[in-house]
């Protein structure tokens, strides 16, 4: 009876190790995907934003750096997915002086060919004027 359990544990240890080497043999990298950054509309927040690695599982990782001149008022990220040309709200973040680089992701594209665009904008809280913004288009190659 012990030498068939321990066969079946092979067999199913083997399965494992099969069904892994399949899926993370699928996953895309940063060489499928190309990426491109707009300039900021106006610059006075927004100092620069990289996106420094994508892939299938963790989207488009990017960093954006700031400067608040005024520690006193609340700012919001809102990011935007443009679909079909209109922008659609994707999330909301506050924004701190206190942390000059704020870092998140972006879900890429699923499909060859396809693209996302993205628009950072950064609004004040309290009046909710928009007081810079920033583009971001992920393309899947």
């Amino acid at each position: 009876m012990t030498a068939s359990f321990h066969g079946n544990g092979r067999l199913v240890l083997g399965l494992v190790l099969i069904v892994s080497t399949v899926a993370l043999g699928g996953c895309l990298t940063q060489a499928d995907y190309s990426t491109s950054v707009g300039e900021p509309t106006n610059g006075t927040v927004i100092r620069n934003v990289s996106v420094y690695d994508v892939n299938e599982l963790d989207g488009a990782r990017y960093e954006l750096d700031h400067r608040l001149d005024d520690d006193e008022t609340n700012y919001s990220l809102k990011t935007y997915e443009r679909t079909n040309g209109t922008d659609e709200i994707v999330k909301i973040s506050s924004l701190t002086g206190h942390e000059p680089t704020y870092k998140n992701d972006l879900a890429p594209p699923q499909d060859r060919g396809d693209e996302r665009t993205y628009r950072l904008v950064v609004v004040r809280s309290d009046t909710g004027a928009t007081v810079d913004a920033i583009t971001i288009t992920i393309k899947r190659n």
